[in-house]
């Protein structure tokens, strides 16, 4: 799912950074949105200009510190509550401005953010598929906005 959120905001002209330890996983990543992209070029849904720009806006990292950069960062990764906070954790030392969303269709982001020294910009984001171009934030309770 990760990639295909990845996908989305490419597609709606932001710059995107994905994050992995694992190398390989990032290239099968960015081997599926070249492919998404590709048929999306096909169906005529989007131009091989669009495309082009659209992955141009793409880069990766291998360490959370990569993401230093970032004003927004939405985690993917397994659905552990534990795991969750401990990358909540890291980047809310690493990003305290930052909104940090997660991916999360099973843990309610209110436990996974209590981890969080400022769990107010902490949001639970939604998003059903790379072929629709749009979320839906769920604040968690600690959440004021």
């Amino acid at each position: 799912m990760g990639s295909g959120i990845a996908q989305v905001a490419l597609l709606a002209g932001e710059h995107v950074c994905l994050f992995d330890q694992n190398q390989n996983s990032v290239a099968k990543a960015i081997e599926n949105m070249e492919l998404q992209l590709s048929k999306l070029v096909e169906k005529n849904k989007i131009t091989a200009d669009v495309k082009q720009s659209a992955l141009s806006q793409l880069s990766t990292t291998d360490t959370l510190g990569g993401l230093a950069h970032c004003d927004w960062v939405i985690e993917a990764i397994v659905e552990n509550l534990e795991v969750k906070q401990a990358v909540f954790v890291e980047l809310d030392a690493l990003l305290p401005n930052a909104i940090i969303a997660s991916n999360t269709s099973s843990i309610s982001i209110t436990a996974i953010a209590k981890a969080c020294k400022n769990p107010s910009f902490r949001d639970s984001f939604f998003q059903s598929s790379s072929n629709y171009a749009f979320g839906r934030n769920y604040s968690g309770f600690a959440n004021q906005r």
